[in-house]
């Protein structure tokens, strides 16, 4: 029998491995990169999802995703009916549910998707330095209340920092972290290292993601 856990406004879902399948009730909706859907039934459509609140931040946020690599705009698929959304290689999947007032800061492979009721802004594009190579890195701010759907590759690793700790990772290494913390970038030879200091609560991932950052 399925293993079906409940999420708030009626969605439920069920963590398999590198992906996740949601049941979304009539009246919901979830938001994802489009390449990250496996599948979807039932009764569920598919659409343009909006990209941003507010005419003004919605353009900037289009700007920016293609400045990042990204397609305009993400996918919106409501309800009801069941759909799955795929990391794309080895991965441990977390359901986070937001509430208000938080925050969270998402690199762009560990997105797989969230309820329509949470906010997805661009929080930072950079060209950055990874050996020979310049590679786009892309991470989204999420606010607002509901499910998220996150991705850490190979195994997820959870770091708390006081105020003040701080930590320095490869920049594909970081999956998301509480935006009570801050997050700078620094040259350390031919390669950018992400520097992250307390207070937050931050997921490392052990494997370089298979999507693009």
């Amino acid at each position: 029998m399925d293993e079906w856990t409940a999420a708030s406004g009626g969605i439920r879902y069920s963590l398999e491995g590198g992906g996740v399948r949601v049941a979304i009730p009539e009246g919901q909706a979830m938001v994802a990169e489009g390449d990250r859907l496996l599948y979807r039934g039932g009764g569920v459509t598919s659409s343009l999802a909006g990209s941003g609140s507010g005419r003004i931040r919605g353009w900037v946020n289009r700007i920016q995703r293609r400045a990042g690599g990204l397609v305009g705009r993400m996918s919106r698929y409501e309800g009801p009916g069941e759909v799955a959304f795929a990391a794309g290689g080895p991965a441990e999947v977390q359901a986070v549910e937001l509430t208000r007032g938080d925050n969270l800061v998402v690199g762009a492979p560990a997105l797989l998707a969230a309820v329509s009721t949470v906010e997805v802004d661009v929080a930072l594009v950079e060209k950055i330095r990874d050996g020979g190579e310049r590679r786009p890195l892309v991470m989204h701010r999420l606010t607002g209340e509901g499910l998220v759907l996150l991705a850490a590759f190979g195994d997820a690793v959870d770091v708390e920092l006081a105020a003040q700790e701080a930590v320095e990772a490869a920049v594909w290494g970081v999956a998301w972290y509480a935006a009570t913390g801050e997050y700078q970038l620094r040259v350390l030879g031919d390669h950018h290292v992400a520097r992250i200091t307390g207070p937050t609560r931050l997921v490392l991932q052990t494997a370089r993601p298979s999507w693009r950052l």
